[in-house]
């Protein structure tokens, strides 16, 4: 799914006295605070779910439901970068479960306000494509509209597999977590690959607060008939960068 771009499109309001130089002026200072915005905060005011200043961290409780293994997972953004529709986000990733292990996610914010939002191993998939699953805008996602496309995906055992991908929001829900209690928009991401004889779908439901983003994400994975709670996250604390700093 390539993405393309937002329009937003000015009120002008004619003021007795002042010359088309001035207007001009003011024209040009408005879109330069556009262009000055801390990623995260789209054209026109629009808040994306996400905040992306370079420190912000995020604090995770990961409970694996086969073993009921605890650990906490660390995500930290460390670069931003433009792009010409949008910001390339790249985060630390880094789990605490006794051995220690760092990862580098990357996150792409396009200017329409839809989001490539990066599945790795943790998932019990991995989408092979570097921009990962486009989640929809906060008006698709509020539209509760399947939006499908195929990607390439890495399975825990090494195949990489196709898949049929299908993202869709699921309204909102207050979500109760250790961070917190949110009012958070909900988006279910659901991959669906073969592998040998059987069908398997992998599911990955993201809860998503403004503001703040994901408070909390649960794995599924289906196959043989079965179904399968793989592991559940939940926010235990969010530390937004100082402006300025």
């Amino acid at each position: 799914m390539r993405l393309g771009r937002g329009h937003v499109v000015r009120g002008v309001v004619e003021q007795p006295g002042r010359s088309r130089l001035e207007r001009d002026r003011d024209d040009e200072r408005d879109r330069g605070r556009d262009a000055d915005r801390e990623p995260g905060l789209g054209r026109g005011g629009r808040i994306d779910p996400f905040p992306v200043a370079v420190g912000d961290t995020w604090v995770y409780q990961v409970v694996t439901s086969i073993n009921n293994a605890h650990a906490l997972d660390t995500k930290k953004v460390v670069e931003v970068t433009p792009m010409p529709d949008g910001h390339r986000v790249t985060m630390s990733d880094s789990a605490s479960s006794g051995a220690a292990a760092s990862t580098v996610q990357h996150y792409l914010f396009y200017g329409n306000g839809q989001i490539g939002f990066p599945v790795n191993e943790a998932h019990g998939v991995s989408v092979v494509s570097s921009n990962g699953v486009t989640w929809p805008d906060a008006a698709g996602a509020a539209s509760g509209r399947p939006y499908h496309s195929v990607l390439n995906i890495k399975l825990s055992s090494g195949q990489v597999k196709t898949a049929n991908v299908t993202v869709q929001g699921g309204g909102t829900e207050s979500v109760s977590v250790p961070a917190g209690t949110y009012r958070a928009t909900v988006v279910t991401m659901t991959m669906v690959s073969e592998v040998g004889s059987f069908t398997t779908t992998a599911v990955v439901k993201v809860w998503t607060a403004a503001g703040t983003g994901p408070v909390k994400t649960q794995q599924v994975v289906k196959a043989g008939g079965k179904t399968q709670l793989i592991t559940t996250s939940e926010l235990v604390s969010f530390t937004r960068q100082a402006t300025g700093s």
